[in-house]
């Protein structure tokens, strides 16, 4: 059977036969590998449509769960992205997450549209690329069905308001002072975190604009690492997923 898609490269290997197995994000079949025996090293656009951040349609054969790629045509190859090391590692980063949070066969349109959106918004960035970054994170939990709870105790519904709560990973959310358990908190539990910023208004304003905003805004860098660490355990929590990196090493948070 013949089948049509729109994919993004995530990355491809060498197979016996002198074949490559291109792994994709495709809109309508959700992660899936392909052999094919085109050579991406080759001129032209459907050498181009193989490589990584590559945004392109594609033709393939499909027998079982059997991929075959017949031909492409690349849309967006998104080469600026390779023009420059901070935001190669961050586009990598962000591949690297795809990999792990999209299933085999499962179509996620929202967040291959969301996907397509960082791949054009961070090829046109010349700095500000791990708040680029943190955006789509945080906006992918949308659709994962596992954005956290930032507008309320998750616990007594109350509004939370400046800096009087603490983010609790294992209850989704903030919890107000009243419902917060003192004894988890001195016990040192590495789910908690006691904000030294507003990490629910923050939150909820990177999840709540559109990605090229964060072109022309920055987060210091502190706020940063400690964002992204609690990130970590956020989706290391609910999905059993890695986001951190060496480069990101392990800040002082307001948790333990």
């Amino acid at each position: 059977m013949i089948v049509q898609t729109e994919a993004i490269v995530l990355k491809q290997h060498k197979i016996a036969n002198n074949r490559r197995m291109i792994v994709l994000f495709t809109k309508k079949y959700g992660k899936i590998s392909a052999g094919t025996n085109m050579n991406e090293g080759r001129r032209g656009k459907s050498a181009l449509a193989l490589r990584p951040f590559a945004y392109s349609d594609f033709e393939l054969y499909k027998k079982g769960s059997y991929y075959n790629i017949n031909g492409s045509d690349l849309k967006k190859s998104h080469y600026s992205i390779g023009e420059k090391l901070d935001r190669f590692m961050a586009s990598s980063d962000m591949i690297s997450y795809l990999e792990k949070i999209i299933q085999e066969e499962q179509p996620s349109p929202k967040i291959f549209d969301l996907s397509i959106e960082f791949l054009e918004v961070i090829s046109k960035a010349n700095d500000n690329f791990d708040t680029i970054l943190l955006s789509f994170y945080i906006q992918s939990l949308k659709y994962l069905g596992i954005m956290p709870e930032l507008k309320k105790c998750v616990n007594c519904g109350e509004k939370i308001d400046g800096l009087d709560y603490i983010f609790s990973v294992e209850a989704g959310g903030g919890l107000c002072n009243k419902c917060t358990n003192i004894k988890t908190i001195e016990a040192g539990d590495r789910l908690i975190f006691r904000p030294t910023f507003d990490i629910i208004g923050t939150i909820d304003y990177f999840a709540n604009n559109r990605m090229n905003k964060f072109l022309k805004i920055s987060l210091k860098r502190q706020f940063i690492l400690q964002l992204k660490q609690i990130l970590n355990s956020y989706v290391g929590y609910y999905l059993d997923v890695d986001i951190l990196n060496e480069e990101w090493g392990s800040p002082k948070l307001g948790g333990k």
